[in-house]
């Protein structure tokens, strides 16, 4: 795979929304956007991981705060991860019919097809 392909293989998902909340629906990431960037020089030595981030989202659908919930072990990926979290946009979380503001974890999946990282196998 080139590196041109390589700057889209990162994927950002959400999984978990605001915790404790029973009456709120969380925020849910938007599916037309850029992926998070692959670090090129983590791309050529065959660098994969998984990033998980804590993101603040706003009640209009951005990041407002962005923290590192679960380090890769590459400060490389965690940095790609934490600078383009900031880029994200949500579907904001919702209580009733109101928009409000809410955490959400974000794991960032930085993989490549000759070297899938999963549940399964780890990085």
């Amino acid at each position: 795979m080139s590196r041109a392909r390589a700057a889209s293989r990162a994927s950002a998902f959400v999984v978990l929304g605001a915790i404790g909340c029973g009456d709120i629906e969380p925020p849910v990431l938007l599916d037309e956007q850029e992926s998070v960037r692959y670090p090129f020089p983590a791309w050529d030595a065959g660098t994969v991981g998984e990033v998980m981030l804590r993101v603040r989202v706003t009640p209009d659908g951005t990041v407002d705060s962005v923290e590192l919930q679960t380090t890769s072990g590459k400060p490389a990926l965690d940095s790609a991860a934490l600078v383009d979290a900031w880029k994200l946009l949500f579907e904001p979380a919702r209580r009733a019919d109101e928009e409000i503001a809410a955490w959400v974890s974000v794991p960032v999946r930085f993989e490549r097809e000759d070297s899938v990282v999963s549940e399964e196998n780890g990085p």
